[in-house]
């Protein structure tokens, strides 16, 4: 995927070094951590892919366990 090897070539190229491992994603265990997207005016589409990118390659995301019952609906 595009996207994935640009998270790549970032890590190699330095501008993430000592924030990720050579896999690209730094194991915390269960500690809680954030990780931000920014960029530039009008970059949302790339940005929306980056992130989306690093969601499935360190698949971390846990789906919602609550229903919709749970908050009002």
């Amino acid at each position: 995927m595009k996207d994935t090897k640009h998270m790549t070539d970032m890590e190699t190229e330095g501008q993430e070094r000592g924030r990720t491992t050579r896999r690209g994603v730094l194991a915390l265990g269960t500690v809680a951590a954030a990780t931000t997207f920014m960029g530039t005016a009008w970059s949302e589409p790339t940005l929306l892919r980056l992130a989306y990118a690093y969601e499935r390659a360190s698949g971390v995301r846990r789906p919602p366990t609550y229903r919709a019952a749970d908050v009002g609906f």
